[in-house]
């Protein structure tokens, strides 16, 4: 079986969700060493998502060192980004195995770009506090997406909204057809009817 490693290469973001489950404005900065040590300590092989924070807001020589030593240890890369690495970065998106587009922060109504990529997903965050423009927010959207109910996973010292029983119960019935086969995956892998997944 393969590793299945997140590299968290920033904690810098420019957004300031507040389900955000990473905590990202209250961490110190991660050095550039400690993230080559992670990967020269890697097994060949590993499936590495390049998360933080935004990657997008690394330098280009620094994202571009990363992925030339992941693809040096043969590993299969993917990417979680709020859209600014898709913006800066277009030319690198080929080195991705697969990229999740957290396309929005509050689900205000405003269409979202698609990118040529062979496999990305556009990721949806929802919780009590949003769910209520859904309807509207995938209508201008007029495509599939991967929706995952937000939860607090409990290493972080906030408290953070979350999606309950009921609007769990809600999503799945209203917004099946509005998600993607992976995001429904995720649902199914919930034994637990009141546990919440968390991307």
């Amino acid at each position: 079986m393969l590793d299945e490693i997140e590299l968290r290469i920033t904690y810098k973001c420019n957004w300031n969700c507040d389900y955000c489950a990473v905590d990202t404005h209250n961490k110190h900065r991660v050095s550039q060493s400690y993230i080559y040590q992670c990967i020269d300590d890697m097994n060949s092989n590993s499936i590495v998502t390049i998360s933080g924070g935004e990657p997008g807001l690394c330098t280009r020589k620094y994202i571009k060192t990363i992925i030339d030593m992941l693809l040096s240890k043969d590993c299969i890369i993917k990417l979680n980004t709020n859209g600014l690495f898709l913006e800066k970065f277009p030319d690198l998106l080929c080195h991705f195995d697969e990229i999740f587009y957290h396309c929005s922060s509050d689900l205000q109504p405003i269409p979202v770009k698609r990118y040529n990529h062979k496999n990305i997903h556009y990721l949806l965050i929802i919780t009590d506090n949003n769910i209520h423009r859904l309807k509207e927010y995938v209508s201008i959207n007029n495509f599939k997406f991967l929706i995952v109910a937000s939860s607090n996973p409990g290493d972080i010292n906030k408290e953070i909204p979350v999606l309950n029983k009921h609007n769990k119960k809600l999503l799945i019935k209203k917004y099946n057809k509005n998600m993607t086969t992976l995001s429904k995956s995720y649902w199914l892998k919930s034994k637990d009817e009141s546990c919440i997944i968390y991307l």
